[in-house]
């Protein structure tokens, strides 16, 4: 690193550090906390210089990089870097690379030279702010650059901002665009990293009218309208209240999309912190939403949610010969269901409205599923057959979920209403599922398998939906890094919002903790990682979460015994076992 960019590098990332926002990593996978809160960014300005005076090209180089480092995020100084023709032309809005230890050479000629820059790539973000990770690879590129006033500069600069690692971490933040399902019924999220700070409401307002092109295997939608932009900025009153001003005709808009329209801005918008109201105007005029005041509250259009169900605090169980229900670190029987006959019962689902359960018994061979009030008859009528089910599922719609073995692979299956429907494994169909689950709003899965050479993964994939909203199949497959964050032995993961998984993993040869990991792969959090309370070597077996952060994690052990943390963080046992095949209703 030359002597220019040395000091402004670390100019701004003492003051970041002093500020308490900057943790430096010990891998390539981003190591935040994510609660759900977007706070507001680091509190120091930086303003970086312009091209000094005489500078070489690697100065001209290592001043570029150093440009993006300014806070507010800018872009203004870095485009006195450029050529005036590369200045117009550059898109600094297409997507960003997240590096380390930049490394410049360069050879001059008497009007032109080049650079060659090096850099460790850590992951990438797309125009839209969704992380990829890149694993710390390196990479090269050539910039040429030219004299403009006697003055190097650059001709022809990569598109996209170029963001040291640790000014990610401690400007970018990880927040959601809401989109619809693909039957327009519900909202679901799409995870992107964008900046802290007072833009941040534009920048999500913006980033959701681009679409959600690609999301959820191509199933996503958008009430949107084509062509329809954000006008300005998107200002945030001092009572709170976001002033969103779109163009395009109202009157194109029915009360159904006026509808779908506020949900996507209002939850998307109600993420940054202070914003307790949104108001929209489309074409300039108020976009009237019946029965729904002028200002929209950030807490409305719950309707458009997961069932209730799936948040509930409720865990059940068995215990003895009956099925009870655990709230907290207490047990109480529940009235119905599986009476006198829990013996022959390997495994079992509450539907996320608690009205009707599906049982797998021992033999595993097949699915029944009851009124939950009643006693199912594990050996007559069966929703499904087959051969080493997994513990079921329920989805958003009440829809059963099994996964089976077949031949020497796998396969899903979706039951509604006595007909079993295919669903397309794609490149999982020969591996041997050991475990999955469905996020709260069903858009997403979450699979543990094991591949022909005996390796274990986690993977997540994205739920494909046809135009009636029936699943199909699954997309966009991808493995959680958990190796990466020295994970392994996966036992159990279950969702523990709409965008993490929970994961019961051990570290080394340590005993299974919980981890939580964002789906993009960008955080993996908690157990040694993190500094948390670690539960002893009781022999932890599976992990539970609803799907929700108000609910608790549990994990249960192979003596049945069901462990939760409490308030001050410790784990605690939860009285009234042992409790057999524990889970959350869905």
């Amino acid at each position: 690193m030359t002597r220019l960019l040395r000091p402004l590098l670390a100019t701004v990332l003492v003051a970041l550090t002093a500020a308490g926002c900057v943790r430096i990593p010990d891998s390539g996978i981003v190591h935040t906390i994510d609660d759900g809160v977007v706070d507001t960014g680091p509190s120091v300005r930086y303003e970086p210089p312009a091209p000094p005076a005489g500078g070489s090209p690697t100065d001209v180089v290592y001043g570029y990089l150093d440009a993006m480092l300014a806070f507010p995020v800018s872009v203004d100084v870095a485009t006195e870097y450029l050529t005036p023709d590369a200045a117009r032309t550059w898109r600094p809005d297409a997507g960003a690379t997240i590096y380390r230890g930049p490394r410049a050479t360069s050879e001059s000629g008497t009007d032109v030279a080049t650079a060659t820059l090096s850099l460790s790539v850590d992951a990438t973000l797309d125009a839209r702010g969704r992380y990829a990770g890149a694993g710390g690879s390196t990479r090269e590129s050539t910039w040429t650059l030219e004299r403009v006033g006697g003055e190097w500069r650059i001709a022809n600069p990569p598109d996209g901002l170029l963001i040291e690692q640790r000014f990610f971490e401690s400007t970018y933040r990880p927040v959601s665009l809401y989109f619809l399902d693909a039957s327009s019924s519900r909202l679901v999220e799409d995870p992107v990293f964008l900046p802290a700070g007072e833009s941040l409401s534009t920048a999500l307002v913006a980033r959701l009218l681009r679409g959600p092109s690609g999301l959820l295997g191509g199933s996503a939608r958008t009430a949107f309208p084509d062509g329809m932009r954000l006008d300005g900025s998107v200002p945030v009153r001092r009572d709170g209240v976001a002033e969103v001003d779109l163009s395009g005709d109202p009157g194109s808009l029915d009360q159904r999309r006026r509808e779908l329209v506020s949900a996507q801005v209002v939850r998307t918008l109600g993420q940054v912190p202070g914003i307790t109201g949104v108001r929209i105007d489309v074409g300039g005029a108020a976009l009237d939403v019946a029965g729904v005041d002028r200002t929209q509250p950030v807490g409305a259009w719950t309707e458009l949610d997961p069932p209730a169900g799936r948040g509930v605090g409720q865990v059940f169980a068995i215990r003895d010969d009956a099925l009870v229900v655990v709230n907290g670190s207490t047990t109480a029987e529940f009235a119905g269901g599986l009476a006198g006959g829990t013996s022959d019962v390997a495994d079992f689902r509450v539907d996320p409205r608690l009205r009707r359960i599906a049982v797998v018994p021992r033999s595993r061979d097949r699915v029944v599923v009851a009124d939950i009030a009643s006693e199912p008859d594990l050996v007559g009528p069966a929703a499904y057959l087959g051969a080493a089910v997994l513990k079921p599922v329920w989805d958003a719609e009440e829809r059963l979920w099994v996964a089976d073995r077949v031949g020497g692979g796998s396969r899903l299956s979706v039951v509604t209403e006595g007909a079993v429907r295919r669903i397309a494994l794609g490149g999982l169909a020969d591996t041997r599922l050991e475990g999955f689950e469905l996020s709260p709003d069903s858009s997403r899965m979450v699979l543990i398998a094991r591949t022909s050479d005996r390796a274990q993964r986690v993977y997540v994939a994205s739920v494909v939906a046809d135009e009636d909203g029936a699943p199909i199949g699954i997309a966009d497959v991808k493995p959680l890094p958990l190796a990466s964050a020295g994970l392994g032995q996966v036992r159990s993961v279950a969702w523990r919002s709409a965008t993490s998984v929970v994961a019961l993993a051990s570290a080394g040869t340590s005993s299974p903790q919980s981890y939580v990991a964002r789906v993009d792969g960008s955080s993996v959090t908690g157990g040694s990682l993190t500094g948390d309370s670690l539960l002893g070597d009781v022999g932890a077996d599976r992990v539970l979460a609803s799907g929700s952060e108000s609910t608790p994690i549990y994990i249960g052990d192979r003596d049945q015994r069901l462990w939760l943390r409490d308030a001050s963080g410790r784990w605690q046992r939860v009285a009234g076992g042992p409790l057999r095949v524990p889970s959350y209703p869905g």
